[in-house]
């Protein structure tokens, strides 16, 4: 695998897909499907760690750039799409040991995800709030503190906004991957703002935790929070 050559390909990958976005419904498929292989080349690229960087993170900023189209045009499913592929990205770097992809992918997850919410996509809203909680649970697990309080302020601005939009079902994924995150964040001994920024979400929602499917985490949570 060439860097450059990569590159080219990530580039007009690019292109084509901001332009499919932006043409709306009716290219939907295709730009979904741009979204998609662009997920595909960046955790490949991501596996290949420090000698590839600047190519996982051209990828991630290709999404970001295509995310917000999809969302601005209320395309749900390619947002959803976007979300997961910067999700499988920023994981990889994370576990690869690139905390500069890694912030990327989530402040990247943190544009799309706030448009996505403002317009209320709900699975899109959803699947960044997932893919938020596997990279900043990744994140922990590697001790990137900046990437994980990246996560948790992403989380908290994106949850606020599907809670205030009625996306009930979204928010719940948030409170969920918040509680994941708060949860390794505690017990790995990061600064404690993360786990701050957890308990001020969860805390503040008039959803109750056992409502969350698979509420364990947000559960654990707050029990080592309230310690």
């Amino acid at each position: 695998m060439d860097g450059e050559a990569t590159g080219e390909i990530i580039k007009n990958l690019y292109n084509f897909g901001k332009l499919t976005a932006e043409k709306g419904k009716e290219f939907e498929d295709v730009t979904r499907q741009v979204t998609k292989s662009l997920g595909f080349i960046g955790k490949l690229t991501a596996e290949k760690g420090k000698e590839f960087e600047e190519v996982t993170k051209q990828a991630a900023q290709s999404l970001w750039s295509i995310g917000q189209t999809a969302a601005k045009n209320k395309l749900d499913d390619t947002t959803s799409q976007t979300a997961e592929s910067l999700g499988i990205i920023g994981k990889t770097a994370a576990e690869k040991g690139l905390e500069g992809v890694t912030i990327q992918a989530v402040l990247s997850l943190r544009k799309v995800g706030q448009i996505a919410a403002k317009n209320e996509l709900e699975a899109a809203t959803g699947q960044t709030a997932e893919s938020i909680g596997a990279v900043g649970t990744a994140a922990a697990e590697k001790g990137f503190e900046r990437a994980v309080l990246e996560a948790a302020w992403t989380l908290r601005t994106v949850g606020v906004i599907a809670a205030e939009k009625g996306l009930e079902d979204a928010t719940k994924i948030v409170v969920r991957s918040l509680g994941a995150v708060g949860t390794i964040a505690i017990e790995k001994e990061h600064k404690f703002s993360v786990a701050e920024e957890a308990a001020w979400f969860i805390g503040g929602l008039t959803i109750s935790i056992e409502e969350i499917p698979d509420h364990d985490s947000p559960k654990k949570f707050m029990k080592l929070y309230k310690q």
